[in-house]
């Protein structure tokens, strides 16, 4: 086995032997008994509303004339493949898929995917900024095996974003003479490898410049963000109606899911396994619930949302007649081959 998988695997393992050690079964079996199932339904649909939404999020960023149902299609494939394949290597699915069948350039699209998770890293950092308002917080902070995740997810998104800023606007003003100057150094020993980052470069200044000079459409862009993770947000609130803590209201969710999502996002494990239960938990302990009731809330949660991932890019994926496998393989060996490697 590739030691980069079984270190994954390891890592999973370890946040779900933490998490779920010395959970008591018989409560844990009865909230599984009492759950009601039919809340799944409308918990779906808002997370369809959420695909939706990134659909046309995407069709904004790649300015081509695609339509809604495509962009559903190759969505939901790329996010199946986000889900199931480690360190978020699914991420080169769609821009391939977008390559092979809708002959759109890959280096363009993955600039497209590349402002859209700037966009989802600002829409953090606002869910976190939300949670310190919504709860408070306790002097130690949110801790997950000693680690504060809303102090080090507010911290790693503010990081982020200024990086990306910083190269946004290096990249948009100084146009040519910032590309040169990031692709220099590389340059000295792969100038093939320089001139595919560069093509990047102009393909991501391309995306932002657009968005600069339509301001309709940046807001739009942004709406779209915020409304992306309002669904999700609902669908969750729609999972507890279905348990014994129905009272958890939109401010539990919404408190559950930033601390979730910043977790996530810091440790991307297969099916986001481990790190979604520690987070989640954490987060509705710090809404009221007992240990045993937020951990069994959390995985009864997160498989809803796995499944329903799962689900709905299987069916795509078999429609489109293509194997996962395959289209992870091909795509990542794009994805090396931007990258030269």
């Amino acid at each position: 086995m590739n030691w980069k998988v079984a270190l994954i695997l390891a890592v999973t393992a370890g946040f779900l032997v933490v998490v779920l050690w010395g959970l008591d079964l018989d409560t844990a079996r009865a909230d599984v008994r009492g759950f009601a199932w039919w809340v799944i339904v409308p918990s779906c649909a808002c997370y369809f509303g959420s695909h939706l939404c990134r659909c046309w999020r995407m069709r904004i960023l790649l300015d081509r004339p695609l339509g809604l149902g495509r962009l559903l299609v190759v969505n939901s494939i790329g996010f199946l493949a986000i889900n199931v394949v480690p360190l978020r290597l699914g991420e080169f699915v769609r821009p391939w898929l977008f390559f092979e069948q809708d002959r759109i350039p890959f280096g363009e699209s993955l600039a497209a995917v590349f402002v859209e998770r700037l966009l989802d890293v600002l829409m953090l950092l606002v869910l976190l900024l939300l949670v310190g308002l919504l709860v408070p917080i306790p002097p130690e902070g949110v801790r997950i095996h000693g680690v504060d995740v809303l102090e080090g997810g507010i911290r790693m998104a503010l990081a982020l974003l200024g990086v990306g800023a910083l190269a946004s606007i290096a990249v948009v003003v100084s146009k040519e003479s910032a590309i040169r100057w990031f692709t220099r150094p590389v340059a000295w020993f792969s100038p093939s490898l320089a001139g595919r980052i560069a093509s990047l470069l102009r393909s991501f200044r391309l995306h932002v410049a657009t968005l600069a000079r339509r301001p309709v459409r940046a807001i739009l862009v942004l709406g779209l963000s915020a409304a992306t993770w309002a669904c999700t947000i609902a669908g969750v609130r729609f999972v507890y109606l279905g348990t014994d803590f129905a009272g958890l209201g939109f401010r539990a969710a919404t408190i559950n899911w930033g601390i979730t999502l910043a977790a996530m996002t810091a440790v991307p494990t297969p099916g986001f396994f481990g790190p979604y239960e520690a987070a989640s938990s954490a987060a509705l302990r710090l809404v009221g619930l007992d240990a045993d009731h937020a951990v069994t809330l959390a995985v009864i949660t997160h498989v809803g949302q796995f499944g329903f991932t799962v689900a709905v890019g299987m069916i795509f994926l078999v429609g489109a007649g293509l194997s996962l496998r395959e289209v992870v393989r091909r795509s990542q060996a794009a994805g090396r081959d931007v990258a030269g490697r």
